[in-house]
């Protein structure tokens, strides 16, 4: 499933956002989703809630949380952007 995708080099910058999942509504947690705040892969930053249960949303590479693209309560799609990161490591589609 799709979590983190490749996006691009941006003045020097390589950013990957974190998508959904899955659809459903988003619950974040706020401790671990500051612009600014440090994440590694494997880390869990929330779950997206549908009737079948919360799945979490894992991180699969390390970087910065440079923008929130979506909030907690918000309904989401699959593959819907909700963070974007600014990470050292090499992106694959």
């Amino acid at each position: 499933c799709k979590k983190n995708k490749p996006s691009a080099l941006i003045n020097g910058q390589r950013l990957a956002y974190v998508s959904s999942p899955t659809i459903g509504q988003l619950s974040l947690n706020s401790s671990k989703t500051q612009n600014g705040q440090l994440l590694k892969a494997g880390d869990i930053i929330g779950e997206i809630h549908n009737g079948t249960g919360p799945i979490p949303i894992t991180i699969t590479v390390s970087g910065k949380i440079i923008h929130a693209l979506a909030s907690n309560g918000q309904s989401v799609g699959y593959g819907e952007p909700i963070l974007i990161l600014e990470t050292t490591e090499v992106l694959r589609p």
